[in-house]
């Protein structure tokens, strides 16, 4: 049997569900070889005294690992260390799961 050929393009994703099912594709995947991934997402946030948001760190334990995908910190607040409290925090987390491993995206 032939096979088809393949394209490639390039496809807006405004809604994500594309994004969705390529990471629900890959978590598959990984759950077929590996098996479970015990997954938990990681949401930590930083906030000033009237609780407005001012940083935020994204990320999963999985695996034994940290994966930190997005760290962010208000334009105002930069240079004052809060990046580095809630990649602290993240890793702190990560050893009380039993984390050995950590990636940054």
């Amino acid at each position: 049997m032939r096979e088809q050929p393949i394209t490639i393009t390039l496809e807006p994703d405004d809604d994500r569900t594309l994004s969705t099912q390529i990471h629900d594709k890959l978590g598959e995947f990984n759950f077929n070889i590996a098996g479970n991934d015990d997954r938990r997402p990681l949401v930590i946030v930083a906030r000033n005294v009237d609780g407005e948001l001012v940083g935020g760190l994204l990320g999963d334990l999985f695996w034994q690992a940290l994966a930190v995908h997005i760290l962010w910190v208000a334009a105002e607040q930069r240079g004052q260390g809060i990046g580095a409290a809630l990649l602290a925090r993240a890793e702190a987390e990560a050893r009380a799961a039993g984390c050995l491993f950590a990636q940054v995206d």
